[in-house]
């Protein structure tokens, strides 16, 4: 459980409060969630499948990107971004359509560790009215490096503006918008990086909660299906893991 103190802040001055709210946080980091998931199945790292070939006795045989073959299954997940998942079923018009239909937004993201920790009374907040959407004290990395670390997300609008410009730059201005937002003495971080999710946000979901072409033997899954939260994700994984069951029940 995550026992934070989650608020709204707006220029400095906080208009929310949540403490009633239960939540959950990977520990000691958040992959851990997806190795846990991963630990009794047989997966294959650092592998793009860039082709997929329905076989006219069932199943999918799929290639990489040097066209190398990569194996036959009887079915296949497509647990990617939409624009992924529309260009992976370009000859797959059930999926392909609803893929492309869904319009995704980056995301900047930077994390910022500081030698004292910041006079901060809260552990989270949602931001109104400012480039950052979001800011988080990330209490895993500051216990293993004994620093106070802060983790800011920039919002879908700003960081779809500045998409394309330099880290540099894009550092500097979210730690000048945490310092205005927050509104408290400027400090020097120790250390910072600033990370660009290019396809980080749905911002307008299909409203199911995953697709899956029984016939064939071929499904997608993703927040993009549900809603633009992890939560959404995972929500559409149980899904389409149900639906997979079943169909290899009856398979």
């Amino acid at each position: 459980p995550w026992d934070a103190w989650l608020v709204e802040l707006q220029k400095g001055q906080i208009s929310n409060s949540d403490m009633a709210t239960q939540r959950f946080v990977g520990y000691p980091r958040m992959i851990v969630m997806a190795e846990n998931l991963a630990r009794n199945c047989d997966v294959v790292y650092s592998s793009n499948v860039c082709e997929m070939e329905k076989q006219v006795e069932g199943g999918w045989r799929l290639f990489n990107e040097r066209g190398d073959y990569l194996g036959a299954f009887d079915v296949v997940i497509l647990a990617t971004a939409a624009h992924e998942t529309a260009m992976l079923a370009s000859q797959i018009p059930e999926l392909r359509d609803k893929a492309e239909s869904v319009e995704m937004t980056a995301c900047w993201s930077g994390m910022f560790a500081f030698k004292n920790r910041l006079n901060l009374p809260y552990d989270a907040a949602y931001v109104l009215d400012s480039p950052l959407s979001w800011i988080c004290r990330d209490r895993h990395a500051a216990s293993a490096s004994q620093s106070d670390c802060w983790v800011l997300h920039a919002s879908p609008e700003w960081s779809q503006k500045y998409i394309a410009s330099f880290r540099g730059r894009v550092m500097h201005a979210l730690l000048d918008a945490f310092w205005e937002d927050t509104d408290i003495p400027e400090e020097q971080p120790i250390s910072a990086s600033v990370h660009c999710w290019k396809h980080a946000v749905p911002i307008n979901p299909i409203g199911e909660d995953s697709l899956f072409i029984d016939s064939i033997g071929i499904g997608a899954c993703g927040d993009w299906c549900t809603a633009p939260r992890i939560e959404g994700a995972v929500l559409s994984g149980f899904s389409m893991a149900d639906r997979v069951m079943k169909h290899l029940r009856n398979f």
